[in-house]
């Protein structure tokens, strides 16, 4: 297909055919002939994939990201690969995301952190084809010296994807940070499970309503903060029914993108301080200003050492991650919480569900064989199957079928009451919402 041709003084070149049935040439000067015949073999790579009309092999793309100028200009001007653009990687960046309008405003904040990065390392004139891998690797050592593994591993993966963008544009051939792990992996001394007594003493440390509320849907509904309250609105609330609607920027793509979540016990106490300090006609829970995911984090920080604790790590992930845990604990199906949570059970198990102190607690007093609770009496025989059976929820209604009458203890949840009271004792204008609008959002009970 291609021939290597030794010329007078030790020149080389080598010749191939072309689609068109011209001769082409390409000049390599003064070399050994073990040199010429492995760029031969490269520009072999490069001719079959023009005439067949597909990508580049990945070995050439490496192979055309390591040499001079001089040479990938003779390879351009034969026309086996496209001429060489200087496209800087900040202004690729800013049109790259102009262009993908698809991307959600979570995403977008993530890509400007990114943007930083790249600008703070490389500076606002490198150009793609100036990033070598060794420069790939340096840069990921930086942001290691940085921030934290999982926000460097982040960090690599969107640069990952900028650069195949750039790929697919034909400005580059090959990615330089493809062989740089991007994978985010629980990290053990980053896990921290927030108690039930923890939650209530960062509640009593403060009287606004809406922080309260804010604590109580992380850490008792095990809601992404903020992404998850931005669009929260009262008619998401069915109150007779004991669940309320999520909609998640992070699933929009997924069958998660909407879930129910059961309304506990200890966030309808919340819910409630909450409305009734609502504006009338007020429909959104919460009025975010920009920023709100750092401005949110430095209050529960700040809440958190009014209240005599210690920072943890995650400060919300690790609420959210403290309210899966329980409810695993509490013996509800994976399946169950997983849909309540909005994610999957690999994901739970990797990032959510922590070893707590409860567990070997009731380990040391139940050892292997004992149950739960010993009955003592005819009447109290099959406890465990009765309590398991009382924990069974229906996932597409969200409605507790049954409701044990044995608390769990250890826990300080307060069992889920059989009939719901009143919620909300004001009037709130008729809206548009998930069930018809009523004047009164009440729930009928029996007292009996």
């Amino acid at each position: 297909m291609a021939s290597v041709v030794s010329d007078p003084n030790g020149r080389k070149r080598i010749q191939f055919v072309d689609s068109d049935g011209s001769r082409r040439t390409i000049r390599l000067g003064k070399c050994d002939i073990k040199t010429a015949e492995a760029v031969k073999v490269k520009v072999e790579m490069l001719l079959s994939a023009k005439l067949a009309g597909t990508p580049i092999p990945q070995e050439a793309a490496s192979w055309l990201s390591t040499i001079s100028p001089e040479l990938y200009d003779k390879l351009a001007k034969v026309g086996l690969v496209p001429h060489r653009a200087e496209e800087r990687i900040i202004s690729f960046l800013d049109r790259y995301l102009q262009e993908r309008t698809d991307l959600g405003k979570r995403t977008r904040e993530l890509f400007q952190r990114v943007r930083a990065a790249l600008l703070d390392f490389f500076g606002p004139d490198k150009s793609f084809t100036d990033v070598t891998e060794a420069e790939a690797v340096a840069f990921n050592r930086w942001l290691l010296g940085r921030y934290a593994e999982a926000t460097a591993r982040r960090t690599i993966g969107r640069t990952k994807q900028l650069w195949n963008a750039a790929r697919k544009k034909k400005l580059v051939f090959d990615n330089p940070f493809e062989s740089i792990p991007a994978a985010v992996h629980a990290n053990p001394n980053r896990e921290y499970y927030v108690s039930l007594e923890e939650v209530h003493k960062l509640l009593d440390a403060t009287h606004d309503p809406k922080l309260r509320l804010l604590i109580g849907l992380s850490r008792f509904a095990g809601l992404r903060i903020p992404s998850e309250i931005e669009n929260l609105r009262w008619s998401d609330f069915l109150w007779d029914q004991g669940k309320f609607c999520v909609h998640s920027p992070k699933l929009r793509k997924t069958r998660k993108a909407v879930r129910w979540i059961p309304i506990l016990p200890e966030l309808e106490e919340l819910l409630r301080e909450a409305w009734v300090c609502a504006q009338e006609g007020e429909d959104k829970v919460f009025q975010l200003s920009k920023g709100s995911d750092t401005n949110l984090r430095t209050a529960l920080k700040r809440l958190i050492l009014r209240a005599g604790l210690t920072p943890w790590p995650r400060l919300w992930h690790s609420m959210r991650g403290s309210f899966i845990t329980d409810l695993i604990r509490l013996g509800y199906p994976e399946h169950v919480v997983t849909d309540w949570a909005g994610n999957s059970v690999k994901v739970a198990r990797e990032h959510y569900l922590m070893t707590t102190d409860s567990y070997f607690q009731e380990a040391s007093q139940r050892g292997l064989r004992r149950p739960r609770t010993t009955p003592t009496d005819g009447a109290n025989s099959g406890a465990l199957e009765a309590q398991n059976a009382a924990q069974q929820v229906d996932v597409c209604s969200g409605k507790i079928e049954k409701i044990s009458t044995e608390p769990f203890e250890d826990f300080g949840f307060v069992q889920p009451l059989a009939c719901r009271k009143s919620l909300l004792h004001k009037d709130l204008a008729p809206r548009p919402g998930l069930e018809p609008g009523t004047r009164r959002l009440t729930a009928a009970c029996s007292t009996s």
